[in-house]
Formats: structure tokens, C-alpha cells, sequence
């Protein structure tokens, strides 16, 4: 981890402490004074951006979602979001990539489409997920799998449309989606590396609950993705978790290829995350 990171992880480490102990932390008064460098991939040109205004919201499906994102959104800048490995259309990871498998060889070798805010984060709440629905209980389904069928059959709307929100929805290595599964963000004691050169560890001593800490290059693009998903689908973030993210939004604020990816899927979904495009350097929204 880079020397300049150092007082966000700081502050983070703090929050992430009162979280775990049951103490609620002080309120964050300004952003970190320091904020870390931005390491940039080498990355090809990006397509100039469409004139057209968003329209009317349009949520796709999870599988369409897929299928946007990897034709319309990063069909020019297939680079994974936690390692920065290139990968093909076909959505095969470069094997020349500085990640290297930890026991996943199979998954590592392929880039999956990872919920930035988990899906069991906001499917929990609601009844589906713990099979309550009627076709659910019929068919003795739960969590994700009731809550993503049609509504005929026990599924929840709302759950579709969160699942398949494009915003919420990046490229990953295969193996550290898996293994990052359901954690929540945040900061890892030690930063012990399991992944060759790829910058991204799990807690896996804390058991099921402990966090996965990504790079501190994208912070601020995984901080966006869960406070745009807490503001457009009444997702309750704790004081706790607002303050982390909050810090890690102002320490890494929007590149230009963030600015790019949000105004394509804008024009495919019909809405901008407002912490990208309201954002200027280490500023924060409104609530």
C-alpha cells in the first residue's frame, strides 16, 4: 500500500474499530488532508461521449445487465476493477496480468460481474430473500435465488431492479469475487497478500464477516457505488459505514474514465450516480 494512503487508512481503521466494538466513531468534520496519488493502468482511448440526455429510468435484468456492460460500457476498456488486468471479449483474463490465483485457478482465469454493494446487503430485508413468498415456499427457495424470479413465482421487483442496476455492477477477477462474496468493505490488519501483485485482501481469519479492502485507487469508486445505491433504492447505511465510505469518497475522487463509464450508463439506464457527476475534488453531495 503507497506511504501517501497512510492517514485515510488512518481515520479508516478508526471507523472500522468503533463498527466491530459497537462504539459509534465522532463525526467525520472535513475530508483527510491527504489524499492518496491515483495509479492509473494504462488504459486505451475511450470512445468520445453521445450527446444524448439520460431518459426515463430503465433497469435491465441481471443477465442484460451483464450483456450492456461488457458491449456498451467497457467494450473499449476491458480492465478489471480491482487488479487492472486486461481481459477479452470473451471475458478472459490476460494471463500476463499481476494477479495470480490463490486456490481458484478456473475463476481467476475469467472476469465475472461483481455487485459492488453485495446482493445480500439489500436483499436481506426483504421477505423473498428469506423464502417467505409464497412460489418460494413452494418450491423451498431463499435469498437470492427466490428473489430473482418473476414475481409470479415468489420474486421481488425491487430486488430485480437493484440487481440488475448498472451502477452498482463492475468487471472482476472471477476468484476474488467469490472470495470476497457477501463482505462487507473495508480495512484488512496487515494487508496480507494472497493474489500475486493484485493490491486486494480478505479477512479471512474474521471468519464470514470479515472485510475485503480493495485498492486504494478505487476507494472512491466503490464508496459511489454504495452511496448511490443507499440514495436511489432507500438502502439504510449505518453512521459508521456512511463515514467510511464518505472518507473514502473525498481521499479518491472521480477520473475521467469514471466520468465516461457514468454518462454511458446514463444513456442505457436512464440515471447518473450524483456522486460521480456533482463531485468536484474532495467536495461531497448533499444528502
Amino acid at each position: 500500500m503507497r506511504a501517501s494512503s497512510a492517514p485515510v487508512r488512518a481515520l479508516a481503521l478508526v471507523l472500522q474499530a468503533a463498527l466491530w466494538t459497537g462504539c459509534v466513531a465522532s463525526p467525520v468534520a472535513s475530508p483527510p488532508a491527504a489524499r492518496p496519488q491515483r495509479v492509473e493502468a494504462e488504459r486505451p482511448a475511450v470512445a468520445p461521449l453521445p450527446a444524448t440526455p439520460p431518459r426515463e429510468r430503465r433497469y435491465l435484468g441481471f443477465d442484460a445487465a451483464k450483456r450492456a456492460l461488457a458491449r456498451d460500457v467497457h467494450g473499449d476498456h476491458r480492465t478489471d476493477v480491482y487488479c487492472a488486468c486486461s481481459f477479452d471479449e470473451a471475458l478472459r483474463v490476460d494471463p500476463t496480468c499481476s494477479y495470480q490465483p490463490r486456490s481458484n485457478a478456473a475463476r481467476g482465469a475469467r472476469i465475472e460481474w461483481e455487485h459492488l454493494m453485495p446482493a445480500a446487503r439489500f436483499g436481506k430485508p426483504l421477505a423473498c430473500w428469506r423464502g417467505e413468498s409464497p412460489g418460494c415456499q413452494a418450491a423451498g427457495l431463499r435469498g437470492r435465488r427466490c428473489c430473482a424470479r418473476s414475481p409470479e413465482r415468489g420474486g421481488d421487483p425491487h430486488f430485480r431492479r437493484m440487481e440488475g442496476d448498472l451502477h452498482n455492477l463492475a468487471p472482476a477477477v472471477g476468484e476474488l469475487n467469490a472470495d470476497r462474496s457477501d463482505r462487507p468493505f473495508g480495512l484488512v490488519a496487515g494487508e496480507p497478500r494472497r493474489y500475486g501483485g493484485c493490491d486486494f485482501e480478505v479477512d479471512f481469519e474474521a471468519g464470514s464477516a470479515g472485510p475485503a479492502e480493495p485498492p486504494p485507487r478505487v476507494w472512491g469508486d466503490v464508496a459511489r457505488a454504495w452511496l448511490y445505491m443507499s440514495d436511489e433504492h432507500q438502502i439504510p447505511l449505518t453512521p459508521d459505514e456512511r463515514h467510511l465510505l464518505q472518507a473514502w469518497h473525498a481521499s479518491d475522487p472521480p477520473d475521467a474514465w469514471e466520468l465516461v463509464r457514468d454518462r454511458r450508463i446514463a444513456l442505457l439506464q436512464g440515471n447518473s450516480n450524483r456522486w460521480v457527476t456533482s463531485t468536484q475534488r474532495g467536495d461531497l453531495p448533499s444528502p
